[in-house]
């Protein structure tokens, strides 16, 4: 069964934290000579949610 973590959602944006270096990373990969079987430190997911907009009484406009 898929249960969703979010709906509407406009970006989203995962970050990879080096240990070795300290700096954040766009991508990771386990099998590549950088990263040679090490795992990130920590993951960072962002996420950016459409929503209606509270200051519009038709309901129409939305806000990130």
């Amino acid at each position: 069964m898929i249960w969703p973590l979010a709906y509407n959602v406009r970006t989203f944006r995962v970050r990879y934290l080096d240990q070795q270096s300290g700096e954040w990373r766009e991508s990771w990969d386990t099998r590549s000579p950088d990263t040679p079987y090490r795992l990130p430190r920590a993951v960072e997911l962002g996420l950016v949610l459409i929503a209606p907009d509270p200051e519009d009484p038709t309901g129409e406009q939305t806000i990130d």
